[in-house]
């Protein structure tokens, strides 16, 4: 019988990638598939972009927010920190 598919997408550090490939096989019940790298000019658009999040952010940090909204703000101080959260 087939059965339907999800995808999902598995993060793992580098260190851990054998070991995790290694566990996914053995349950013989998932196709692996790698994701490819970004393409350079990719890599450059999401840096320019992360540089505009970044002043972004350094310019509402330097603005007096009202009190209602000041429990709101991230914990986070830079713009990749701040990626992470989400």
């Amino acid at each position: 019988m087939i059965e339907r598919m999800s995808k999902v997408t598995i993060v793992c550090l580098a260190d851990d990638q054998r070991e995790s490939l290694r566990v996914l096989q053995g349950l013989a019940a998932v196709h692996v598939v790698p994701v490819a790298k970004p393409a350079v000019a990719q890599l450059d658009e999401l840096r320019r972009r992360l540089g505009q999040l970044e002043s972004a952010l350094y310019r509402l940090k330097a603005r007096k927010l009202p009190k209602e909204y000041q429990a709101q703000r991230p914990a986070a101080t830079d713009g990749a920190a701040c990626l992470q959260e989400v």
